[in-house]
């Protein structure tokens, strides 16, 4: 089984650490483990923050940074695509509270954020629907009040191991959609917040 961490500092037997842009295809690993809160390094420095609030960089100006911010978005983004639908494969998502998105300016402008990354999939549960990733909200929420951990889950005892470090972010539909008609909710904190979400 090949397993990859990127961006996620974890070491074990049979895991190799790599980087967005230099590791080998996602698709060819059995798991992905992604932390996204390193993701914004790769324009960190070479983007403007303007009057408006917002990190720009403009094609043209930036030394082809745009354009290859994309393509690596692009190709990631099918390769972890293709380990999901094809390969039969698990991508773990760490999730954070979410960073201030690149504007790419142009007509029209294009936004980045490190979970631009994820594949798009939509799901449907009668009356809901819910596109991923960007029907998902990640709320910063900091806390160690994890109450319940859905013990029945392959990934319990992990989270049970790590309960006491707490949580930084929490997911919520962006439309009210309750995550648990699309998955298995399998931590909350004691608001009944999702800290740790399964997609079947």
């Amino acid at each position: 089984m090949r397993i990859v961490s990127i961006g996620w500092n974890l070491e074990g037997p049979g895991l190799e650490r790599a980087e967005l842009f230099s590791a080998d295809s996602l698709a060819s690993y059995d798991v992905v483990l992604l932390d996204p809160r390193e993701l914004p390094r790769l324009w960190q420095g070479h983007a403007q923050l303007e009057g408006d609030g917002l990190w720009r960089i403009y094609p043209g100006r930036d030394l082809g940074l745009a354009r290859a911010l994309e393509r690596l978005f692009s190709l990631r983004r099918g390769e972890l695509s293709d380990l999901l639908q094809k390969g039969g494969g698990l991508l773990v998502v760490r999730v954070r509270a979410e960073a201030e998105p690149l504007e790419i300016a142009g007509n029209p402008p294009r936004r980045i954020t490190p979970y631009s990354l994820l594949p798009h999939f939509s799901l449907v549960a009668d009356p809901h629907h819910l596109a991923l990733p960007q029907g998902l909200r990640f709320l910063p929420r900091r806390g160690r009040d994890i109450s319940r951990v859905d013990a029945a889950h392959p990934l319990s005892p992990y989270l049970e191991a790590f309960r006491g470090l707490g949580y930084e972010a929490v997911l919520a539909s962006s439309l009210g959609a309750p995550l648990s008609a699309f998955g298995r909710v399998l931590a909350e904190n004691r608001v009944g917040d999702a800290v740790a979400w399964d997609l079947p």
